[in-house]
């Protein structure tokens, strides 16, 4: 895949992907599906989620068709999970 003409970085190829794998076959409705129940990622990769959020969220709202402002929605539901985490 390529982003304004340059490759994509594979890292984010396999987030894609494990995106679409738990949409497809996990059930995965919310970001918080993704990045809480199903990858950890908001417990055990925290640092790593600021980055990959946006990639995780345009994601998808590819695969689930939402609209922008579902995809507004999740990211500040995400958010306030970032903030949860961060406070205890």
């Amino acid at each position: 895949r390529t982003v304004a003409g340059e490759e994509e970085p594979p890292e984010t190829t396999l987030l894609r992907a494990e995106v679409w794998f738990t949409v497809t076959h996990e059930m995965v409705q919310h970001a918080s599906d993704f990045c809480v129940r199903r990858t950890g990622r908001l417990y055990f990769a925290k640092p790593s989620l600021n980055n990959e959020l946006p990639i995780i969220l345009d994601a998808l709202q590819f695969h689930l068709h939402w609209t922008d402002e579902r995809k507004s929605q999740e990211h500040l539901a995400m958010n306030d999970w970032l903030e949860e985490v961060s406070i205890h």
